[in-house]
């Protein structure tokens, strides 16, 4: 016997311990509850030292058998929150490994079930779910959705390839037309969710809501989700509805990174291209040919909630988008490095993507990382200005356009500082953080050039010294 089939044999003991007993009181009774809150307990002990790679399918179907059937064999009203949290806590280390080879139908079932607690749609039946629950719902979700890496994969002996070939079948299923729905509701769900004062759901929720929209809503259904989860996301970041001004650190970072990836997957260069609302014009046959519209597919046809790119909905979305990225200006003055540096990579990657759909939002983007080049914290500085360096010196799509605006929101805020000061009869605060505003986007930018395009020109060595002059303290 193999040392592998050894602590199979031992790791089988261990839970067939447990989950007889447990199929022995799968009918739920006042009497029988807390014996079952006690093996699920203790279950969850036993699958929490089991290295998941070593949780093989024999075993999970084992585990599953007693848990299933006290789901099947009472009414939601009847499974108490607590047995319902210990159930779900079992079913995600149970995901861990069986995301590689469970039916699609158990795949879909689990994921029904998640949602709709979440959701508190079996809340209809009495029994109002609490926090607890839907946050160990909510991370039996993660595990159920997350992609795997390479490395997951050589550690069960798998050839690496079969990451992506299973990852791109349960893609399928999600966006089969017939299951679609149940990914729409779980959305909403899960944005409904996001607001709660629960750290732990909320970061549980934003995770669940990051990995379903970049990994599984079909294409079409980006842009129909795009103006409720960006509303939802912004409320988040700014501490909504608690009223602080803006969320901890951690949570702003999610709503940012939630933000980022349904922005480039609705709006983004590639997809409006693609879909003709946009051209890429590189030469002068770009420039008198025809625009085309992409053809849909089979599936997007199906989809009744579907929205197709055009000019007219790329013009009125690019406007409300310009209005919810202003919205978010003052995550700029957060106290925390994590959530400024999340806003740099946001600001970054929105300069990229988005340069060609979101020309008016290029300066407001621009002005973040600027912005952001003179934090006090090293780490994001660093980061904003490494972002600057290669959006304006690599080419691409945004590098032309990132240039002009750098140049022009220079000589525009040095006009302004001019205007300011030439004006009397201004009100202190009203003038005061007008000049910071100008001074500090104005020195950002000098210090770029001095990291990035050193030169002896006395206008530019000279140029922080000028701006020095400009105290209005």
């Amino acid at each position: 016997m193999t040392a592998l089939d050894s602590n199979a044999n031992t790791d089988f003991k261990k839970l067939k311990a447990i989950c007889v007993p447990l199929l022995g009181t799968s009918r739920l009774t006042p009497a029988s509850i807390q014996p079952t809150l006690n093996l699920l307990t203790e279950l969850n002990r036993i699958l929490s030292e089991i290295p998941s790679e070593n949780l093989t399918s024999n075993l999970i179907s084992y585990v599953f058998l007693p848990l299933s059937t006290i789901l099947q064999r009472n009414p939601s009203s009847e499974i108490p929150n607590q047995i319902l949290e210990k159930i779900f806590i079992a079913l995600s280390f149970l995901c861990e490994s069986w995301w590689w080879t469970c039916d699609v139908k158990v795949w879909e079932q689990i994921f029904m079930l998640s949602g709709a607690v979440i959701g508190g749609i079996d809340e209809k039946s009495g029994r109002k779910r609490d926090d607890e629950t839907k946050d160990a719902a909510a991370r039996c979700l993660i595990s159920l959705l997350r992609p795997r890496s390479a490395e997951e994969a050589s550690n069960r002996n798998l050839d690496p390839v079969l990451v992506e070939d299973r990852l791109t079948a349960l893609q399928k299923d999600a966006q089969n037309p017939k299951f679609v729905p149940v990914v729409g509701q779980t959305l909403d769900s899960v944005l409904n969710a996001a607001f709660s004062f629960h750290l732990s759901l909320q970061r549980a929720v934003l995770e669940v809501t990051y990995l379903l929209i970049d990994l599984y809503l079909p294409d079409r259904l980006v842009p129909s989700v795009l103006p409720g989860v960006v509303s939802t996301m912004t409320k988040i970041c700014l501490g909504q509805p608690q009223e602080k001004g803006w969320a901890n650190g951690e949570i702003v970072a999610r709503g940012l990174q939630v933000m980022q990836v349904v922005v480039t997957r609705a709006i983004g260069n590639e997809v409006c291209i693609r879909d003709g609302a946009i051209r890429r014009i590189d030469t002068l046959e770009d420039l008198v040919g025809s625009q085309s519209q992409a053809e849909p597919s089979t599936a997007d046809k199906q989809l009744p909630y579907g929205t197709v790119r055009t000019e007219s909905w790329l013009r009125g979305t690019a406007t409300q988008l310009h209005i919810a990225i202003n919205s978010i200006s003052s995550l700029q003055s957060h106290p925390t490095p994590f959530a400024l540096q999340s806003l740099a990579d946001f600001s970054a990657t929105l300069l990229r993507s988005t340069s060609l759909t979101l020309p008016q939002t290029q300066s407001l983007l621009l002005s973040f990382l600027l912005s952001l080049s003179l934090s006090e914290y090293r780490s994001v500085s660093s980061e904003a200005r490494q972002s600057l360096k290669h959006l304006l010196l690599n080419p691409s799509d945004a590098q032309l356009s990132l240039q002009y605006t750098v140049m022009k929101n220079l000589g525009d805020n040095l006009s302004a500082l001019q205007k300011y000061f030439n004006f009397k009869n201004l009100s202190f605060s009203h003038s005061q953080l007008k000049i910071v505003l100008y001074l500090d986007i104005s020195r950002a930018f000098w210090q770029f050039l001095c990291d990035f395009w050193p030169t002896s020109d006395s206008k530019i060595d000279n140029l922080e010294t000028q701006l020095d002059k400009f105290v209005p303290l």
